[in-house]
């Protein structure tokens, strides 16, 4: 806990329609001081780009005369423009729900727009961002609803915007992101419960100030006692309740949970939140509160587009990589095939980073803290995947519980977790990507069996060992547009491995998905099915993929598809142990040292 500043009032803002007006003016208020600090303060190199960029988007909203008949006004930027403070703009993240069609700009009404429209045509979300803008003396705002042409013939506007969105949400000077609101009419300033968290003086007598300490640390005022023996306090929540706080008003929010607000975020230099717990703003370095103080701001280790430099290739193709991933898959979306394009942007500002690594030297992408070499191989996005470790990209499952379903639409092949709709997770921990971020040289199956299998039956040297036996010969990834947007059925992964028969049938295997496993604590002899729903006839094998240090051996379990010859798809992942000591769980598949490895094409 901490104390508060040296503002007199520091109640919670309610934003009731009696004290709107007012909590609206100090919050903007607010903005501006955090702001000025991180302007000042804060990666001074950033902050110089975004307040003099020369770039802007298609069209914009121009907030200059809010308040007069229409005083809005689309703006279309010339190609070309000049750096500078005119150029600055906002952009808004938020929940669009059943937008109302005047809130749209259609071929019908573009040409009105341009020239002026009322805000009476808006709904409150977009009417607020616009009137935050103009407080903060912004000129321009972006929104996808007015500044995307929505009934284009083809949707053809809105491909030609949408895979400009790592642009759009990388210039901008600030996002705002109305996180407590489930649709366009809930507005950015909600109201707020006052029973939340009162933070104002108050005296407190004849208590201990350490039997607070599991809630509240008590700070004395500069008169400390007062009348009848009583101390004039301050209470204010701790850095970890705050934190808490953070994640439950934004991690958990519903527009969290909005498929593109996940790259949104994401792609952002600066984002002010709008909950119904308070003001968050969050710009890469550090989280502030509307009840933080300026001594007392939470450190954050964010994904950020203008920190990726500073993330090494293993990590930012890896783990990292495959964590977003994660959480992109527990976002929803209304047209399924939207997923890569969600992720384009996000996935083109990687590739940008890997780019620079590439036959550079250290100084020119890198602090000079960091001790990583150049790249001696191009590094490519492959469909939601790195190109340089491919055989992880395969180890996701669906999570326990999750009831995923595979997509009845295109979006990706068996083996790709963008087949899936519902949350998934890699099934290898941190440490094993790292040392598998670089495709590890295939070892054959022989070599395997006669390897040590656990911890306890290898040396010390050993322990740090990842053995992959699955070998990825080839991939063809088909695009619909470009190779950030979405694909066609025809993706192939064509691998070398080891296909051993599973010995449970097709129904028990899939009633069994869920016993004896816990993710990420205990591997024991376990499948976890992508689609719960699914009924395959035919035989089922294990592909097996690694074996890590941890003696577990990580397999996708396949079935053909009577398709074509050598054509497989996928059904799941098979995790069990694989070593000398005994066990009571029954090994799902057998391995023979004289198997001889099969090519295969995965679909």
């Amino acid at each position: 806990m901490y104390c508060l500043t040296k503002t007199a009032d520091r109640t919670i803002l309610a934003f009731s329609p009696r004290t709107h007006k007012r909590d609206f003016k100090r919050t903007i208020d607010l903005m501006k001081r955090w702001d000025s600090r991180c302007t000042s303060q804060h990666l001074h190199q950033l902050n110089s780009r975004i307040a003099n960029t020369a770039f802007l988007p298609t069209r914009l909203i121009d907030v200059t005369a809010v308040g007069k008949h229409r005083g809005l006004k689309l703006y279309c930027p010339p190609a070309r423009t000049r750096p500078g403070q005119r150029n600055q703009y906002t952009i808004l993240s938020y929940c669009w729900g059943k937008t109302v069609s005047s809130t749209k700009t259609t071929l019908q009404n573009l040409s009105q727009r341009t020239v002026g429209f009322d805000m009476a045509e808006l709904p409150k979300t977009i009417e607020d961002a616009i009137n935050i803008t103009h407080k903060l003396g912004i000129r321009f705002i972006w929104i996808d609803a007015v500044c995307i042409i929505q009934d284009e013939p083809g949707h053809a506007d809105f491909l030609r915007e949408s895979v400009r969105m790592s642009d759009y949400y990388g210039n901008a000077y600030l996002t705002i992101v109305a996180a407590s609101s489930s649709n366009s009419e809930g507005g950015c300033a909600v109201l707020r419960s006052i029973g939340l968290t009162p933070l104002e003086d108050c005296e407190i007598g004849g208590l201990n100030g350490d039997a607070f300490a599991p809630i509240a640390t008590l700070f004395s005022s500069k008169q400390s006692h007062t009348k009848k023996g009583r101390t004039r306090l301050r209470i204010c929540p701790s850095r970890s309740k705050l934190s808490y706080r953070y994640d439950q008003c934004i991690d958990n929010s519903i527009w969290a949970t909005r498929g593109w607000t996940f790259q949104e975020r994401l792609l952002s230099n600066r984002v002010v939140f709008w909950t119904d717990f308070g003001l968050w703003w969050d710009c890469g370095d550090i989280v502030s509160s509307e009840y933080d103080t300026e001594d007392h701001e939470i450190e954050v280790d964010r994904f950020r587009p203008h920190r990726l430099h500073l993330i090494s290739t293993e990590k930012l193709t890896g783990y990292l990589w495959y964590e977003q991933l994660s959480k992109f898959s527990k976002c929803n979306f209304t047209v399924a095939t939207d997923r890569l394009v969600a992720l384009s942007g996000l996935a083109k500002r990687v590739q940008k980073s890997l780019d620079r690594r590439t036959g550079s030297t250290l100084g020119s992408w890198a602090p000079l803290s960091m001790r990583e070499k150049p790249l001696s191989t191009p590094i490519t996005y492959l469909g939601g995947m790195w190109s340089n470790n491919i055989t992880m990209n395969l180890a996701w499952a669906s999570e326990a519980e999750s009831c995923n379903r595979r997509h009845q639409d295109y979006v990706g092949p068996s083996w790709s977790f963008l087949s899936i709709d519902g949350p998934v997770s890699w099934l290898v921990s941190e440490d094993v990507l790292y040392r598998l971020w670089e495709e590890a040289p295939p070892t054959s199956l022989a070599d395997l069996l006669a390897s040590p299998k656990t911890e306890h039956e290898q040396g010390s040297a050993e322990r740090t060992a990842v053995k992959c036996v699955l070998e990825i010969l080839d991939h063809k990834l088909v695009y619909q547009n470009d190779s950030f947007g979405p694909l066609k059925p025809g993706c192939t992964l064509t691998v070398r491995g080891v296909l051993a028969p599973i010995t449970l049938n097709t129904k028990d295997l899939i009633r069994s998905r869920h016993d004896n496993f816990e993710l990420w604590d205990r591997f024991i002899p376990a499948f976890v099915s992508d689609d719960t729903s699914l009924e395959i006839s035919g035989p089922v094998f294990a592909l097996v993929m690694t074996w890590d240090h941890r003696g577990y051996l990580f397999s996708i379990v396949v079935t053909p598809t009577h398709r074509r010859p050598r054509e497989y798809m996928r059904l799941g992942m098979c995790i069990q142990p694989f070593g000398s000591e005994p066990r009571e769980e029954e090994d799902l598949f057998d391995l023979d040292s004289q198997s001889e490895p099969a090519v295969i094409d995965l679909v």
